[in-house]
């Protein structure tokens, strides 16, 4: 996915190990032209029944003329097989705010979000890819007026929290693990010595990753080894922006389309698309 903050925003596939990419039409909403978008959510999965990568596009918009939200969420899943949009309308309120995990919190063709409903607090907000349709599960206690967020640890999810609502630039994180089915449990408290960093993901069970917000950069932390050490990847000349970590799984599923077009490359796709 690529665009700038949140409008314009494009999405391809892209598979490093065979080296093809293919772009994905661009989705398109029903919109008054007053319309300006406030907030996006994205998620990829897999439905093992039609053996189809789908992607879930949400859409939250800011009506301009009255200076509010527009009270409904759009959305949209893309089909691989079908090569095409199809438009949904997810039954949650558009005041609930799904946070984006950070990495691919799928599992078993279900993509799983930390959802903050006002009043109420954490809950986790569910789609299955199969019948897309969403759902809705127990979170982790977190209090209700601290940040968190949802990744992978070690193929299970889990969520870090702090106690600074909407601010991630603090040194000091509760981890949680699901356990079973349901089963939250706080397994560590991670006290961070770096300074002016965002949690980006887990990596094993003990090393946390973050980006370094100054230097454009990434770092884990070894909990155990009380330890930090930096990836090296001297990106200060990008100079905005973020830095992601992304979970990764090399395959050799074929991506490319029956009549592939000229742009199906991925410099296309990341210098002009």
């Amino acid at each position: 996915m690529k665009g700038h903050y949140l409008c314009n925003v494009r999405f391809a596939w892209w598979n490093p190990a065979t080296k093809e990419c293919r772009i994905i039409p661009i989705v398109e909403f029903e919109l008054e032209r007053f319309f300006d978008e406030h907030d996006t959510v994205t998620a990829v999965g897999y439905d093992a029944v039609s053996k189809d990568y789908k992607v879930l596009s949400l859409r939250v918009y800011t009506n301009e003329h009255k200076r509010e939200i527009h009270p409904r969420t759009f959305g949209a899943v893309y089909s691989m097989n079908n090569d095409s949009w199809k438009h949904i309308e997810p039954n949650f309120n558009y005041n609930d705010a799904l946070y984006e995990s950070q990495g691919c919190t799928h599992i078993d063709g279900v993509y799983y979000w930390l959802c903050h409903i006002r009043d109420d607090g954490y809950v986790i907000s569910t789609f299955d890819f199969t019948t897309e349709t969403f759902g809705q599960m127990e979170g982790p206690p977190i209090p209700r007026n601290h940040w968190g967020t949802l990744m992978m640890r070690v193929g299970s999810l889990a969520a870090m929290s702090s106690d600074q609502l909407s601010e991630s630039e603090t040194s000091c994180y509760d981890v949680w693990a699901m356990i079973g089915e349901n089963n939250w449990i706080k397994i560590n408290t991670v006290i961070l010595p770096m300074k002016c960093h965002s949690p980006v993901g887990m990596w094993g069970y003990d090393k946390y990753m973050f980006e370094l917000n100054r230097a454009y950069n990434l770092a884990y932390y070894d909990s155990t080894a009380k330890q930090t050490t930096n990836f090296g990847l001297h990106m200060t000349e990008i100079c905005s922006g973020s830095v992601y970590a992304i979970s990764y799984k090399e395959s050799l599923v074929p991506i490319k389309r029956e009549n592939s077009i000229e742009e199906d490359t991925v410099e296309y796709f990341l210098i002009t698309f």
